[in-house]
């Protein structure tokens, strides 16, 4: 299936937004988010040095809404498929 298929997207959107698919998220998620606070020395949660990222192919928009929203960094998501950012965007 193409990643501009309605089962792609759907899974996407089961897998970034859904209860069903928090067991993946913390798995993957969480430890991009970790890694992000073991490797970048100038992140500072305390001190409010946030990073500029870039997420791309961001799919739904999850990975970057929680690095925004949760750790405070200021973040651009990118897709280039267009069904995925259509379907982000609703």
């Amino acid at each position: 299936a193409s990643y501009d298929s309605a089962l792609q997207i759907l899974a996407h959107l089961v897998r970034d937004w859904s209860e069903f698919g928090a067991p993946v998220r913390r798995n993957l998620y969480d430890w991009c988010r970790q890694a992000l606070r073991d490797h970048c020395p100038q992140y500072d949660q305390h001190d409010h040095h946030h990073l500029a990222i870039l997420v791309p192919g961001a799919g739904m928009g999850r990975l970057a809404f929680d690095l925004a929203t949760m750790d405070g960094h200021h973040v651009q998501a990118l897709e280039v498929s267009v069904g995925m950012a259509a379907a982000a965007s609703s």
